[in-house]
């Protein structure tokens, strides 16, 4: 069963207005239920959403993930096209989330800051994922969105 607890936590770190705008979305699809189904979802919903939207089809045994469709402003970041690919426990970094997500039967919400060192400014990286279920207890897909921002420092605020 969905762990209502765990979306009220996530909800609350929140950093991004776009990811709490798709919680919101998620949580009015699933109405009494625990969890949306995929066929819920309606694309024209999620038009301002798109360029950083995450769909992912889940399959249990082996536990791995296939990127349905991985929005064209993520793709770019990460600089070569994802959608497609699948992901498993041979790659822990990107694993991980998506699978405490699906075992987990949870919203998963991660934040970190980055600096690559090369002179580009640093950023910052926030990640929603939410579970999808056709039969309301088994996690068969995900909807996320990842955000990612330039930290900028206002030239006045260092005076």
């Amino acid at each position: 069963m969905f762990d209502d607890k765990t979306l009220e936590r996530v909800r609350g770190k929140l950093r991004s207005a776009e990811l709490l705008d798709l919680a919101d979305y998620w949580d009015r699809l699933r109405g009494d239920r625990g969890m949306p189904r995929r066929e819920d979802i309606d694309t024209a919903d999620l038009e301002r959403h798109a360029p950083r939207l995450l769909l992912v089809d889940v399959w249990p045994s082996p536990l791995r993930f296939s990127l349905r469709f991985v929005g064209p402003e993520l793709e770019d970041m990460v600089g070569r096209r994802m959608t497609g690919e699948v992901l498993t426990d041979e790659t822990p970094m990107f694993f991980k989330p998506y699978a405490a997500c699906a075992d987990g039967v949870r919203a998963t919400r991660e934040f970190l800051s980055f600096d690559f060192g090369d002179g580009s400014e640093p950023g910052s990286f926030e990640r929603l994922l939410l579970p999808l279920s056709d039969d309301g207890e088994t996690v068969d897909g995900i909807l996320g969105e990842a955000v990612y921002t330039k930290l900028t420092t206002d030239p006045s605020q260092l005076m």
